[in-house]
C-alpha cells in the first residue's frame, strides 16, 4: 500500500448511472475511463502475489465493474421506492478519488487505508 500510494494519484470520476445487482443492491457507476482502468491494473499488480490475498474473478483489471454501493439487502418495496426517488433526483455527479483502501469482505473490515 505504501508503494501504491507513491504510484497512484488523486483523480476525477464521473458518476453517470444508477443500477442494481438484483435483487438487493443499488449502486451508482462511474465512466470506466483511462484513470480508473490504470488504477485497477496498478492495484492488481501490487496485490496479486501477496500471501493469502484472494482477488475475486469479478475484480480483475479487464473484468471488473466499478461501482459505489448506495444500498444493500433492500426488500422489493424498498428497491422500488429507491428507484422512484433516484428517477426524480439523480443526475451525473463529478467526484474525486482521494483514498485507497484494502478490506476484507462479509463482513466488511478495513485492513489499511491511505490518502492519495
Amino acid at each position: 500500500m505504501k508503494r501504491l500510494k507513491e504510484e497512484l494519484s488523486r483523480g476525477d470520476v464521473h458518476l453517470v448511472s444508477v443500477g442494481t445487482f438484483l435483487p438487493y443492491v443499488m449502486y451508482v457507476t462511474p465512466v470506466l475511463d483511462a484513470y480508473l482502468q490504470d488504477m485497477a491494473i496498478k492495484v492488481h499488480e501490487a496485490v496479486k502475489d501477496c500471501g493469502d490475498i484472494a482477488i475475486s474473478k469479478y475484480y480483475q483489471p479487464t473484468s471488473w465493474f466499478p461501482h459505489i454501493t448506495l444500498a444493500k439487502t433492500l426488500e422489493k418495496e424498498q428497491m422500488q421506492q429507491a428507484f422512484s426517488y433516484v428517477q426524480d433526483h439523480f443526475g451525473p455527479i463529478k467526484g474525486s478519488v482521494v483514498e485507497l483502501g484494502l478490506a476484507r469482505t462479509n463482513p466488511h473490515e478495513d485492513i489499511v487505508r491511505v490518502t492519495l
